[in-house]
């Protein structure tokens, strides 16, 4: 799938889609973001998955594809299969309003997917299927929780308030008493000193403080550890393939099969005709042939055991058609014979019970394919040169049968144009000059003599 810029003139990307067989797409639509979404169908049985609706192929010839990519290409957001156990092929695509695709195409399929549907059951041979699908791009992952760690808080420390230190009052001093004077000098009297107040500090005792409890912590959470279980191998599964899957009695079948699963595969067994006996039963590979010589619808099954003995079942449809005889081509040719240049008609008489899809001639037996027709076998051709040749018509039918037959032509070498010799006598002179002319062919002819006066 190829997204070219608005101009053309580089490419935005280019990329490969398939799986380990052919894939084919048939139609694309491209939404509002850019994205693109091809559907088509496809013969591999590992296509590419991305969520997918159907992820298994649904076995048969072919199944339908639908594959959403994203705006830049490079990635796929939505690929699954769609189809049954018989021939499924996508062909139309259109994205709704809703963010749905709407796809369309055709099936053989009897168990090809149904929702909802308007007409329930396969009504025979080759049916039209439209689907609606719900887009669904990748999962958002869900976060794990994260174990939260809970601290309970401590209490705010109280402090005890020291008391105020009391101070006692300073002691009262005495007054110095007063002297009467007296008439007479007397010595001054003796001064009785006062002894200093005594102040008795009171002691402030220190503040008591009441400790602080530490804070508690809630330890974390202890997580259990949950036992991983022990995983049970993959079951089987099996793909039947059939190559060619019709022809014209009677026919050579190839069968094999495509197994996936974790267990080795013990048997490997294969039922040609659906009649419930198994033709073939090997240890080692699926692969085995058969040759069906009756007309008629076949569902080969195919069914592998494995180590665990566990079955896995598979069928191919195989259709025979009945028996047939190859045409009978006769080829014709007028002239068949004659000089060259020589220009022949050719023709052709065909009888054959099948319808005849191509007329083929080979002019000269060289191998290559000059003219062709899809409706008739007369032409016409023009050989140039002498020569022996054998002009070959091939016819195919339509059951890819072949006939051929050969007309021969004999081509000689064409008449020699005659030759004439002119001669004159005299050839100078002086006017006015008698000449006589003479003239011969290869025959040896001779024609009259001329003459004129000049």
């Amino acid at each position: 799938m190829s997204a070219l810029s608005s101009t053309g003139s580089s490419l935005s990307y280019s990329t490969y889609l398939g799986g380990n067989d052919e894939e084919y797409g048939a139609a694309i639509s491209v939404g509002t973001d850019g994205a693109a979404v091809v559907v088509g169908l496809t013969y591999s049985s590992d296509f590419p998955m991305e969520n997918p609706y159907q992820a298994v192929y649904g076995g048969g010839t072919s199944d339908a594809f639908i594959s959403a990519f994203s705006s830049t290409g490079s990635a796929l957001s939505y690929s699954t299969y769609l189809g049954g156990s018989a021939s499924d092929n996508g062909r139309g695509i259109n994205l709704g309003t809703d963010g749905a695709a709407y796809i369309t195409g055709s099936t053989y399929s009897s168990d090809f997917p149904t929702e909802n549907p308007y007409q329930a059951v396969h009504s025979g041979g080759r049916d039209v299927f439209i689907s609606r699908l719900i887009l669904i791009g990748p999962p958002t992952p869900t976060p794990l929780a994260t174990p939260t760690l809970s601290v309970t808080p401590s209490p705010t420390p109280s402090v005890t308030p020291s008391p105020t230190p009391s101070i006692s009052p300073s002691p009262s001093i005495t007054p110095t008493p007063s002297v009467t004077p007296t008439p007479s000098v007397s010595p001054p009297p003796t001064r009785t000193p006062t002894p200093a107040p005594t102040v008795t500090p009171t002691s402030t005792p220190k503040p008591t403080a009441t400790p602080t409890s530490q804070p508690t912590i809630t330890p974390a959470p202890t997580t259990t550890q949950t036992p991983v279980p022990t995983s049970t191998p993959v079951p089987p599964q099996v793909l039947a393939s059939a190559n060619p899957y019709f022809g014209y009695a009677p026919v050579a079948v190839d069968l094999n099969a495509t197994v996936t699963g974790d267990s080795p595969i013990q048997t490997y067994k294969w039922d040609y005709t659906n009649d419930g006996v198994w033709d073939y039963v090997s240890g080692q590979s699926p692969q085995t042939s058969h040759t069906y010589s009756a007309e008629g619808t076949y569902q080969a099954v195919c069914q592998v055991v494995d180590s665990m003995v566990r079955t896995a079942q598979d069928s191919v449809t195989i259709n025979v058609y009945p028996a047939t005889q190859a045409p009978v081509v006769t080829a014709a040719a007028d002239p068949t014979s004659g000089q060259a240049p020589l220009s022949t008609s050719l023709s052709g008489v065909v009888q054959s019970t099948n319808q005849i899809l191509y007329y083929l001639w080979d002019f000269d037996d060289d191998g290559i394919v000059d003219w062709g027709s899809d409706n008739t076998a007369s032409t016409t051709y023009l050989y140039g040169e002498a020569g022996n040749y054998n002009a070959n018509l091939t016819v195919i039918d339509d059951g890819g049968l072949t006939a051929s037959d050969s007309v021969y032509i004999q081509v000689s070498p064409g008449a020699s144009p005659p030759e004439a010799h002119a001669s004159a006598t005299p050839v100078s002179g002086s006017a006015p000059l008698t000449v006589s002319f003479t003239g011969t062919g290869v025959t040896s002819r001779k024609y009259s003599s001329l003459r004129m006066g000049l």
